[in-house]
């Protein structure tokens, strides 16, 4: 018994060192700096401190937005809330054309290097999806949602 909440106590203790909620007084200057440099006018910014990089979730204009941050300030990925409506005619096409029936829910922008992006959860009855598409409508990736 002693053997099996050891083990629990250790399996919570991983899971929450592996993603820590954060003051920004304890995020480091040069992450804070680059957030700040990169990003005007938030509200909002809530810390987690990650394996090797800081998440940090924002408002700009009472939109949501998520970026991941490394140590040294460099932004990794930015990802904005959009409306389904703001996806690109191409995206909008393919998911008429490949996903006949299926609802957008929570559509994304997704900025991660030089690459541009747009993530989307798609749902019709019970069967939900997660599906990534180029601005030019190709679909990088097709997840059944469990």
């Amino acid at each position: 018994m002693k053997q099996v909440l050891f083990v629990v106590g250790l399996s919570i203790a991983t899971l929450t060192t592996n993603a820590q909620d954060i003051p920004q007084a304890q995020v480091p200057a040069a992450v804070v700096t680059g957030f700040q440099q990169q990003f005007k006018n938030t509200t909002d910014a809530r810390w987690k401190k990650k394996k090797d990089h800081y998440e940090v979730k924002f408002e700009i204009n009472k939109i949501n937005h998520k970026a991941k941050i490394d140590a040294a300030g460099k932004v990794l990925k930015h990802e904005t809330d959009i409306k389904h409506t703001e996806l690109p005619a191409p995206v909008q096409k393919t998911i008429a054309a490949k996903y006949a029936g299926y609802k957008i829910k929570d559509p994304e922008k997704v900025e991660e290097g030089s690459k541009l992006y747009y993530k989307v959860e798609l749902k019709k009855d019970k069967d939900e999806k997660k599906v990534h598409l180029s601005a030019d409508g190709t679909v990088i990736s097709d997840k059944v949602d469990q």
